[in-house]
């Protein structure tokens, strides 16, 4: 009984409170969601990303759908906990680090490239910068939002490979 009301406490303030994920990042843009809309966005979400996970599977090499696994579960993590911390970002470090080194060493895109490095220093500020920008909300909208960003680009770099395998890391698996 001690731990299911603990659980109900602990899922009442991941909503009461702004944390550093997407409803967060919504109501500090004063857009408030329900809790049961958010729990069905959530499952929708989860369902999503095992879909994915399950395409990745199916079309890529085992390395790089493991990669993109890795990346894509971070990014549902981060986005749909709801409570996500600025520090917890740190999760999509590996993801961000290796698709950005891949973008200026191998693909040789420097635009993909200069993007990437951006959302990984958003990320780490997001507490200072979102501080900064919007000194009279929590600084809790940054890293969602740049982790948003991560994740049209981690969709449509993996939509890409599944289109076309020759593109997995430039032909480097």
């Amino acid at each position: 009984a001690g731990c299911l009301e603990m659980l109900r406490a602990a899922g009442k303030l991941g909503i009461d409170l702004p944390w550093a994920q997407l409803f967060g990042l919504l109501q500090t843009a004063g857009m408030q969601v329900a809790p049961l809309a958010q729990t069905g966005l959530r499952g929708l979400a989860a369902c999503g990303t095992l879909w994915f996970a399950w395409r990745m599977h199916r079309g890529l090499s085992p390395q790089r759908a493991a990669f993109h696994l890795y990346a894509v579960a971070a990014c549902y993590l981060m986005l749909f906990n709801p409570r996500s911390e600025n520090n917890t970002y740190a999760l999509l470090a590996p993801a961000m680090g290796a698709l950005c080194a891949e973008e200026f060493l191998v693909r040789r895109n420097f635009g993909r490239g200069a993007l990437l490095a951006t959302l990984a220093l958003g990320t780490v500020g997001s507490f200072e910068f979102g501080s900064f920008l919007l000194p009279e909300a929590e600084p809790v909208w940054l890293a969602p939002l740049m982790c948003l960003v991560f994740t049209a680009y981690l969709v449509r770099q993996i939509a890409d490979e599944l289109r076309e395998p020759d593109l997995e890391a430039g032909g480097v698996s």
